[in-house]
């Protein structure tokens, strides 16, 4: 069957290599249950894979994992800044989890970007409000949408459309 959506895996990767870019080399992460989530599963190999790469050395044990929510954003940011060395990049698998950690580094007293940086995905229209602004992943949902349509309408039609990979 065809399929229309994104590398979770691949962008992973470019956010991890903008953080590397900008020098950062101690990280944590706040993540959904991969258990039973191939996208939660696909961000984090990207992760995983990209600091494989770069040979820096990132241990898993430096993932958070919760759900989808402002309150684990905010709990995950609390464990981190417990973490030795803390990290000077937290990485966070949707912008919902990166609001609540942008939160609670106000809370803490934490400067972003100056202390910390914290990376979201998905730009959601939340992300254009935060203070300061966040640094994350645009997926463009309505092109997946439209080319979601495409196919299906192909399909009814009885003709096979080609899997399609959107760009984040």
């Amino acid at each position: 069957h065809p399929c229309v959506g994104i590398s979770n895996r691949r962008a992973m990767h470019r956010v991890v290599r903008h953080l590397l870019d900008l020098g950062h080399r101690q990280f944590a992460m706040v993540s959904g249950d991969p258990e039973h989530n191939e996208r939660a599963r696909s961000r984090i190999e990207g992760v995983m894979d990209a600091f494989a790469l770069a040979d820096v050395e990132f241990r898993s044990d430096r993932i958070y994992y919760g759900p989808y929510s402002i309150e684990a954003g905010r709990e995950a940011l609390r464990k981190a800044m417990a973490l030795k060395p803390r990290p000077t990049a937290l990485i966070c698998a949707t912008d919902l989890l990166a609001a609540g950690a942008l939160a609670e580094a106000r809370a803490m007293g934490i400067q972003v970007p100056q202390q910390l940086s914290i990376s979201g995905f998905d730009d959601i229209e939340i992300a254009s409000l935060l203070d300061p602004p966040l640094t994350t992943l645009q997926v463009r949902t309505s092109e997946i949408g439209r080319a979601s349509g495409e196919a299906l309408l192909a399909a009814i039609k009885g003709k096979v459309s080609p899997t399609v990979e959107i760009e984040t």
